[in-house]
Formats: C-alpha cells, structure tokens, sequence
C-alpha cells in the first residue's frame, strides 16, 4: 500500500504540473483516487479527441484520393474523346482529298476523250478534203435544151430556183423540172 501511496502521489505530481495546480495532498486514499481518475478521464478523452481527429483526417484524405481519381477519369476522357475527334477529322479530310482526286481525274479523263473527239473529227475533216480533189467534178448546170441532156447530165429532177431549171423543161409547170 504504501506503494501505491507513493504511485499515487508521483501521479498526482504529474497531473498537477501538468495541469498547473499549487498543491497536492496525499494524505487519503480517496483525494489520490480521484485526482487519479481525473488525470485518466483526462487523458482517455484526449485519445478519444485524437483517434477522432485521426478519424476525420482518414475520411478527408480518402475522400481527397476519391476526388482526385474521379478527376483524372475525367482527364482520360476528355484527352479520350479529343483523340476520336482528331482521327474523326483527320478520316474526312482524307475522303474528301480522295474525292477531291477522283473527280479530278474525271476532269482530266473528260477533256482527254474531248480532245480525243476533237482531234478525230479534224483528221476526218482533212482525210475529207483530201478526197475532194480526187472525186470527179461536178457537171456544169446550165441551160439544157431537153431533159435527156438533164438527165445525161444527172440533176434530174430540177426544181425550181435550182440552176440548169428552165419552164420549158417542167411540163405540167408545177416547179419541177425532168421528172
């Protein structure tokens, strides 16, 4: 017991100057209990205060990492996003290039069957020319005395405003003559 005393009055001590208290008996058992008890319910609710506080720092930082996660998802899917719009774009732009392309080789095709065209019509309108010289000329209409000389002439039949026309050629003088 006297161990205890001595516990006590060591304890009490320490509370005391801790606390900032003057005096401290140790005479009884009870005064040394109670002041013990007091420094424990002290010290019991200070833990508590701390394991709360420790409590409350846990949730903060877990709802801290928790925000910050959900930012960086929303980053991810943001850059995500971004990515398919620049392949989206960059995908039309190269139909429309490809496009664009084909419908300048049609172009270029087009003006190149044209100028073919051109060119074989012109070889044909020379290759024409050329023959024209060979072909026999053409007899000379002028006034024929008859029809058979008309006809041995070959510009049967002879309408009228046509040279080589005379009204005594068109019997029936319905405008056409040798017929």
């Amino acid at each position: 017991m006297k161990q205890f005393i001595k516990n006590s009055a060591l304890l009490c001590f320490l509370a005391i100057s801790l606390l900032g208290l003057v005096a401290c008996s140790s005479d009884t058992e009870k005064s040394t209990t109670t002041e013990s008890t007091e420094v424990v319910s002290k010290e019991s609710s200070t833990d508590k205060t701390e394991a709360s506080k420790k409590k409350e720092d846990e949730e903060k930082k877990t709802k801290e990492s928790k925000e910050k996660a959900e930012a960086e998802l929303k980053q991810q899917e943001a850059k995500k996003k971004a990515e398919e719009e620049r392949i989206a774009k960059e995908k039309l732009e190269a139909e429309q290039k490809q496009a664009e392309a084909q419908q300048q080789e049609a172009a270029r095709a087009q003006q190149e069957a044209e100028a073919v065209a051109q060119a074989q019509q012109e070889a044909t309108t020379q290759q024409a020319v050329a023959e024209a010289p060979a072909q026999a000329p053409t007899p000379t209409v002028g006034p024929f005395r008859n029809c058979a000389e008309a006809r041995a002439a070959g510009v049967t039949p002879i309408y009228e405003g046509q040279a080589g026309y005379a009204p005594h050629l068109d019997r029936d003088h319905d405008g056409v003559a040798c017929e």
